[in-house]
């Protein structure tokens, strides 16, 4: 397997660094944290702002990005297993916002899923969101979340809030403007629904 990875200014259109890597290809996900700690070591560069950036550890984030892929796959045992790097990225950097969402997708989908009480999952899922809000309350994944947690109570008036308020936050997030099509096809807004629907499809063409 080769790499190629680039760094490029897209305002001055001008390379500012290029590197390959051949691997074996065994482990993917392994091969995927091999490669973002030795980028992330040779341009020692910071992309993000410190107010925006979302971690300083590069273990924490790796697993991170880890658990989003295995949540592709719909099974208990993947979910778990996502749910458990969730967690290890929140234990290696506590700060991790976006990991701590994750957590509560974990158990709103094993909850959803029938693999742990509802009552459970909602409540596990709403300290998650909590948790992640006290440490960043304009996190606009983290009421995408909620709306969704909502919805597993069929709280319409809670659903629209939290969509809405996320896709204020981030008019592109995907995940808040499918939970707010679904909450306008639940009230009778059916060209609402069908045009973010549309919007949806648009910013996430896999879903």
């Amino acid at each position: 397997l080769r790499i190629t990875t680039q760094l490029i200014d897209s305002i001055n259109d001008v390379h500012l660094w290029a590197e390959s890597y051949d691997k074996e290809l065994e482990d993917i996900f392994a091969i995927q944290s091999e490669i973002a700690q030795r980028v992330a070591s040779a341009l020692e560069i910071k992309i993000l702002s410190k107010q925006d950036k979302e971690t300083d550890n590069i273990a924490a984030y790796a697993e991170f990005l880890r658990a989003r892929e295995i949540l592709h796959e719909s099974a208990e045992n993947k979910i778990r297993e996502a749910l458990s790097l969730f967690e290890g990225a929140t234990q290696k950097d506590p700060r991790f916002a976006r990991a701590s969402v994750g957590i509560a997708t974990c158990y709103r989908l094993l909850g959803d899923n029938g693999h742990i009480p509802l009552i459970q999952a909602i409540q596990n899922a709403r300290t998650s969101i909590e948790v992640a809000l006290a440490i960043n309350n304009q996190l606009a994944e983290a009421y995408a979340e909620l709306a969704q947690v909502e919805g597993l109570q069929d709280n319409m008036r809670g659903i629209a809030e939290a969509a809405r308020r996320a896709v204020e936050l981030n008019p592109n997030l995907a995940d808040a403007l499918s939970s707010l099509a679904g909450y306008k096809l639940v009230t009778g807004d059916l060209e609402g629904s069908i045009r973010l629907r549309e919007r949806t499809c648009q910013l996430d063409p896999l879903d």
